[in-house]
């Protein structure tokens, strides 16, 4: 076997198409969402990646590498994330008199979840395999004090070794210490926005058009710049630590009001539907705001705290799509 067909094979299986052809003609809403190409060429990069780094990597280098490399995977990630968006955008099952079940709904959700992890997944594998192979190569473990020994081996002309050095131990113990870490925990930070964002987007642009979405972007604006000005202000007022939380957590119930209010109208609000469409949002900001400023956040506890709220997230968004369907089927204005 030659390599031009080795790579047509392993790039476009047979298989792999008979499972597209499949979910075409006995499943299109899943065969949508592409579920099966995202699994199968997920797993693939995943896997050349990681290879790529665990036979690379080196001690010298492993700041510049999440600094910049994994900087730039996360790039071509939001890229292909953001087109697989637009693709997903084009078909609603609903407005095509499609099945509507909550037990559709729910499966529906978990297959938007679990693509948009794994396209987004890569750079944190890698950075996981860069770190984890590192430690191995320079012999470090939770132990590790980072003596001038171990620090030697961390020669970098942008950082100070010894921060390295200790960002890698806290990295394998799952600490967190925000004096001195790589980037790493930063660049989860951003994973965990932007797949807030997308999912809830993505399915908010499955019962819209571009225009309501372009709403929801000002709206959204508008909300960060007064939560900035009235934190600023009451910060400068009171000194109290809790001035930013306290005004999430009334914006969380101004929205929550004002989504719960769509049960009970008559006639199509887009304000209301607006603030419905951005009320999982900005409970998810709480909620990580809450995990991030806890006296024992750590990499390892932000990251349960993550998939709890996606659990939660996958198991309400029935109820979450019924109240979509219902509004969005009111008479205009």
């Amino acid at each position: 076997m030659n390599i031009p067909n080795f790579l047509r094979i392993l790039t476009n299986p047979k298989q792999l198409q008979k499972i597209d052809r499949y979910l075409l003609l006995n499943y299109p809403r899943f065969w949508v969402t592409k579920v099966h190409y995202c699994i199968y060429y997920g797993l693939l990069v995943n896997l050349i990646l990681n290879l790529f780094v665990f036979l690379t990597i080196n001690p010298k280098i492993i700041d510049e590498f999440i600094q910049y490399f994994i900087v730039l995977i996360m790039f071509v990630e939001a890229g292909i994330f953001i087109f697989w968006i637009v693709k997903q955008s084009l078909y609603n099952v609903e407005k095509e008199y499609g099945n509507t079940s909550s037990g559709i709904g729910l499966l529906e959700i978990i297959i938007y979840t679990l693509c948009a992890v794994i396209i987004t997944s890569s750079s944190l594998t890698m950075t996981a395999t860069a770190m984890y192979r590192t430690a191995s190569l320079v012999r470090m473990e939770t132990s590790t004090e980072c003596s001038e020994v171990e620090v030697s081996h961390f020669q970098t002309p942008y950082k100070d070794e010894g921060q390295v050095c200790r960002s890698m131990k806290d990295f394998l113990d799952g600490s967190s210490n925000y004096n001195y870490f790589l980037p790493y925990e930063i660049h989860w930070f951003f994973h965990t926005i932007f797949l807030m964002l997308g999912i809830f987007l993505l399915v908010i642009r499955k019962y819209s058009n571009w225009a309501t979405m372009g709403w929801i972007g000002l709206y959204v604006l508008a909300l960060i710049i007064a939560t900035i000005f009235l934190g600023i202000v009451l910060s400068s007022l009171s000194q109290n630590e809790l001035s930013w939380l306290i005004i999430l957590i009334l914006l969380n119930i101004v929205l929550f009001f004002q989504s719960t209010s769509l049960t009970m109208r008559r006639r199509f609000d887009n304000f209301q539907f607006i603030s419905f469409a951005i009320l999982p949002i900005a409970l998810g900001v709480l909620i990580s705001s809450i995990v991030f400023g806890s006296a024992n956040s750590s990499f390892r506890t932000n990251t349960i705290a993550l998939i709890m709220f996606f659990v939660f997230y996958i198991f309400i968004f029935p109820l979450y799509k019924l109240i979509l369907n219902r509004t969005l089927a009111l008479p205009k204005e």
